[in-house]
């Protein structure tokens, strides 16, 4: 059934629907921004906090429905304040306006109202309900039983394939449109496409139309028939959306999904919002809350699904697409659009379980979910929990207070540089969870800090920090959610190890539970937090330092050698001693540990190596590459981990360090480089190994340098590409003089073996291996005729 007010009704608002089965609801909350009305039929009064008292309030004229007095939390401290509630929304406005002049301090009205809505109306989108009685409002007397069933769910994927080589809204047309879903246990699987003749025969799944209008037109009816509850895409915001409606807009069709128009909304994070039904960027979702989980460096569809589905895109050369079109022979395209959708379809479904539980702790839409920040899930979770226990919400920082907060910094993690070297029999351990774990073990929160009840207590105080205590007795809002996700994690991982298959819900929820636990100290310390703290931030890190170096203390006491620490690691070189004199040790530690902090014993690696930092003899930071005993190589910071470096280098690099650790053959690392220096030199080296691959992490119009991915990307949008920020732009160097910047090139553009060798030597092959070259007696200078010639050394 569909749930509407008479407002709603009136102004066609579908805000929620309701998947029912005898006495079970699923809701899936569609519009967030349109739906008010409904979910003020639903009992809701909008409402804020004030402390001016009721006389105060009548005096200034704010039109309100009714005065509460109620008791609240805030920062620790019990505080009375008047609960002022509103008639309608405009009243609620209102009321804020007139406030807001006057100078009034007020509380819980500086976020979407839709969103208050939903939090105080404990409306759980996508959580299945039991009913309970025949109330017009289903949520009065209703329980949750638990989050939907993703099966549940009407699911439709799409994506477009345009005219010519590059993306021009105005100019080139979309010749075709897949769909791929489910409905009613059914594969639904289409192509549109446009063709001028539809003499040739072309699969089942294509239906042919004579013009791009008729296209756009067929694609809007197979929507609204599938009546999807999701519509996913990839780059959908960016591209495929935005593509669709300047098209339409260009032949003249008005776009109505079950009658309502999709909107466009330019900010930073551009999305495109339609009424009628979920639309998901799974772009934005991989980026935001996969992407550090993933091993590929590129958030291209075929790269993400060839890691998390083992498949990818149908190989066609896309530069014949306009061709073909024009003679009328697209088959290898129409299989090739139909598959785009179809991983989309596949992935968007693996990655589900992961918003589904980001929905569970924010509970807030799907659509706002899937384009959020894990700040922004922190403090959604925050503002859910702080609700439940009666504390007030801080209101978000003005821009004077961000600006002062932007100047405070704090020393950080202790680091134990390395010696730069090659060691043999090296053991890891690590605490899990450090910063979390601190701030539960010390009840670090801004609503714990300076309590007047522990500041004479030395166990109060942090570490270095006579000024800064906190509460031994009454648990802050941070700690307690931190220990909630904490204990949570580990309950789930017990379950997955005990799980005969792999189960993706739970794998998916514990890595969010993770991630949302270990965000909080970041939360605490970015600047437009509501509970920013700068205390807690520097609290944190001072008690990270002291166990860390407490640790390092008493190994070098035990007789271990240390190697290298960061943060919350130690690497020790075992020398004479067992792996058993290690595990020893690790349960030491852990006996004098207060609450949930945990050393663990990390592993063994047979053989590793740390490389010295620029310009200097010390060990660089979290750069080094492991031996494990099975024999695979673990690589950290190391050139081949990032994308700034083309796939040679990479490979070059692995090659010469696996020839070092793993075979012990260093002379033929040194000779291996030679080779690859001839072959550049001599353009034996396929164009594909030397894409350079940068991130726009901005819009171009903001970046003041000139670096060749900017150019290149200013210059790429002035000939009608779709440029946007998160893109990621492939350039490749051509031979010639001047700047990088101006010799930077499109790969399809470039011909094979047309390109710099020389640049590829010096800036990326050379470079990779240097301080390598350094630990087995070599430099790089050998291979540009410095004082021992090539001819000489081989």
């Amino acid at each position: 059934m569909i749930l509407m007010s008479k407002e709603s009704k009136k102004s066609k608002i579908v805000p929620i629907e309701f998947s029912e089965s005898k006495d079970r609801i699923l809701v899936l909350v569609k519009d967030l921004d349109s739906c008010t009305k409904s979910l003020l039929a639903l009992n809701f009064e909008p409402f804020l906090y004030t402390n001016l008292k009721e006389e105060s309030i009548k005096k200034l004229k704010v039109p309100f429905l009714k005065l509460e007095k109620v008791k609240r939390t805030y920062f620790g401290k019990e505080v009375e304040l008047t609960k002022v509630y509103f008639p309608s929304i405009s009243a609620f406005y209102e009321g804020k306006n007139i406030l807001k002049k006057n100078k009034v301090i007020f509380f819980e009205a500086d976020f979407p109202l839709v969103k208050k809505c939903i939090h105080d109306t404990h409306i759980k989108p996508l959580y299945v309900y039991e009913k309970e009685d025949s109330s017009e409002n289903p949520f009065n007397a209703h329980k949750v039983k638990s989050i939907v069933d993703s099966s549940k769910l009407n699911v439709l994927a799409f994506d477009i394939e345009t005219y010519g080589d590059e993306i021009n809204f105005e100019k080139n047309p979309i010749l075709m449109i897949s769909l791929y879903g489910y409905h009613n246990g059914k594969a639904f699987k289409k192509v549109i496409s446009w063709v001028k003749d539809k003499k040739n025969k072309s699969p089942s799944f294509v239906s042919q139309v004579s013009s791009e209008k008729e296209l756009l037109m067929k694609f809007v009816e197979y929507v609204n028939k599938f009546n999807p509850d999701i519509l996913v895409g990839y780059s959908s915001d960016n591209f495929d959306f935005p593509y669709i409606l300047k098209r339409a807009e260009i032949n003249s069709i008005d776009v109505l999904f079950n009658g309502q128009r999709p909107s466009f909304r330019r900010s930073r994070r551009p999305s495109v919002h339609v009424p009628s039904f979920v639309h998901i960027d799974l772009f934005k979702v991989v980026r935001s809350f996969i992407a550090s989980t993933l091993k590929t460096d590129s958030y291209d569809l075929n790269s993400v699904a060839m890691e998390l589905l083992g498949e990818g895109k149908e190989k066609v050369n896309l530069s014949d697409l306009s061709n073909s079109w024009q003679e009328n022979d697209l088959n290898d395209f129409y299989y090739y659009n139909l598959k785009d959708s179809k991983i989309t379809f596949k992935l968007f479904n693996r990655i589900l379980p992961n918003l589904m539980e980001l929905v569970s702790m924010t509970h807030l839409p799907l659509f706002d979910v899937s384009r959020m920040s894990y700040s922004q899930i922190v403090e959604w979770h925050l503002i859910f929990e702080a609700k439940k226990r009666s504390i007030l919400v801080p209101n978000k920082p003005n821009h004077n207070e961000i600006l002062l907060r932007a100047k405070r910094s704090y020393e950080g993690a202790f680091v134990f540089q390395p010696k730069p070297g090659i060691y043999d029999r090296i053991i890891i351990f690590d605490f899990k969870s450090l910063y979390p774990t601190i701030i539960d073990a010390h009840n670090i929160s801004p609503d714990s800090l300076r309590c007047s009840c522990c500041k004479n207590k030395k166990e109060s105080h942090v570490p270095g920090f006579d000024e800064y205590w906190f509460c031994l007795k009454k648990r802050g809002l941070i700690p307690e959610v931190i220990k909630h996700l904490i204990e949570e994690r580990t309950e789930l991982k017990k379950k997955i190890k005990e799980s005969k298959k792999v189960n993706l819900i739970l794998k998916a929820r514990e890595q969010v539970l993770k991630r949302v636990a270990n965000s909080m100290y970041g939360y605490m310390g970015f600047f437009g937090s509501r509970w920013y703290c700068f205390e807690c931030v520097e609290s944190i890190t001072a008690y990270g330092r002291h166990y860390i170096t407490r640790v390092i203390g008493k190994a070098e006491k035990e007789g271990f050698k240390v190697i290298y620490s960061d943060t919350d690691s130690i690497f020790i070189s075992l020398g004479k001693k067992t792996k058993n004199n290690a595990k020893n040790f690790v349960d030491s530690i852990n006996k004098s540990l207060p609450s949930m902090m945990h050393l663990s014993y990390q592993g063994f690696y047979p053989r590793g190596l740390f490389v010295s930092a620029k310009l200097s003899s010390t060990g660089a930071k979290k750069k080094y590459a492991l031996l494990n005993e099975n024999g695979t190589l673990k690589f950290v910071g190391l050139e081949l981990v990032r994308r700034n470096y083309c796939p040679l280098a990479k490979e070059v690099q692995e090659k010469v360090i696996s020839l070092i650790l793993k075979d012990r053959r260093n002379e033929e690392a040194v000779h291996f480089i030679k080779q690859v220096i001839d072959k550049l030199n001599n353009r034996e080296i396929p164009n594909e190994k030397l894409i350079l691959k940068t991130q726009l992490q901005k819009a171009t119009s903001s970046y003041s340098s000139n670096s060749p991915h900017v150019v290149l990307a200013k210059k790429m949008k002035s000939e009608g590409f779709i440029i946007h920020p998160g893109m990621i732009i492939e350039y490749v160097v051509k031979p010639g003089k001047g700047r990088i910047s101006d010799r930077a090139e499109l790969p399809s553009k470039c011909k094979q073996g047309k390109y710099d060798s020389s640049y590829y030597i010096n800036n990326q092959i050379l470079p990779v291996v240097d301080n390598i070259l350094q630990l087995i007696g070599h430099s790089k200078k050998e291979f540009l005729g410095g004082n021992k010639s090539l001819s000489n050394f081989f």
